[in-house]
């Protein structure tokens, strides 16, 4: 999307609450300006996006890796508009169990966690 929208005029549709409840996925919106022309917030979908390792990964690793992307996601957001849209609350959106080393770092956060991914 970033690609095409830098190359050649790009229009993104919202979807509406209904369009959005159909595809039982959780909302999410882009906020204006991350892509080139883009005026205006864009109503839409996620879908779970997740970095995966092994058991073989020491939880300590798992730690820095986790804290790592958290702490650099405003960097990030300033060259690449649409990390900026990335936060705690598209965590609900990761149905797996995550690692304990993201888990330690989650929970020193402060950030709630489901069964499910502990």
């Amino acid at each position: 999307m970033v690609e095409a929208a830098a190359t050649t005029g790009v229009t993104v549709l919202s979807l509406s609450d209904a369009q959005i409840a159909e595809t039982k996925r959780t909302r999410l919106v882009i906020p204006a300006g991350t892509y080139a022309g883009q005026d205006s917030d864009i109503v839409t979908t996620s879908l779970p996006v997740v970095a995966f390792a092994t058991t073989k990964m020491s939880d300590d690793t798992a730690y820095a890796l986790t804290r790592t992307f958290w702490e650099q996601r405003d960097a990030m957001g300033a060259s690449a508009p649409w990390w900026n849209a990335v936060d705690e609350g598209l965590m609900e959106t990761i149905t797996s169990k995550l690692h304990p080393g993201a888990v330690r770092y989650y929970k020193e956060m402060g950030w709630t966690l489901s069964d499910a991914q502990m």
